[in-house]
């Protein structure tokens, strides 16, 4: 849904690629296709390269060591702790409680009116279409502040996820 909200020839210079893998492995091929693309010389280099990942139960040193390699390879980390999720339910409330992913889903649920399944184009419509983006931007942003002394892994909750939104709403027509 998001990527009809941007122009076709932005959409042209976008590539995503989903894995769902664990956070060093999604790093890890961000900066493979980052530097795939670089060692083709008729392709131009990406301008950002992002990698979205979730903290889930990994173990702490994982977590810091995607972020680590993350920021040590020029990749953009669009991560939350607990998970991504969080970034949908800042649409509808600010959250500053360590809840467990599935939490998330129940709260997406009751305030979606449907069932949440990942992946499901109706609910970034849904956002889009009936929620304040730019709210929930505000909301992500206080989380980060909540938690600028405390290492990545413990920040719980918090989403680097509106940065990505941020630098792509940029491009759009959408009044958020």
């Amino acid at each position: 849904y998001f990527k009809d909200l941007l122009p076709r020839q932005l959409l042209e210079t976008i590539e995503i690629t989903g894995e769902g893998d664990n956070t060093i492995n999604i790093v890890k091929k961000a900066i493979k296709l980052k530097e795939e693309r670089e060692a083709n010389i008729l392709l131009p280099n990406f301008d950002e390269v992002w990698a979205v990942y979730d903290k889930d139960d990994f173990p702490t040193e994982r977590f810091h060591e995607a972020i680590r390699l993350a920021s040590q390879n020029n990749v953009n980390s669009g991560h939350s702790n607990q998970s991504f999720e969080l970034w949908y339910v800042l649409h509808f409330q600010f959250l500053q409680n360590a809840l467990h992913r599935s939490d998330y889903i129940k709260i997406l649920s009751k305030n979606l009116g449907f069932k949440y399944q990942k992946n499901d184009i109706n609910v970034v419509k849904y956002l889009f279409d009936n929620c304040n983006v730019t709210q929930a931007i505000k909301w992500a942003e206080q989380l980060e502040e909540l938690h600028i002394d405390n290492s990545e892994a413990i920040s719980c909750p918090s989403t680097k996820v509106y940065k990505l939104v941020q630098k792509l709403l940029e491009y759009t027509e959408h009044d958020s």
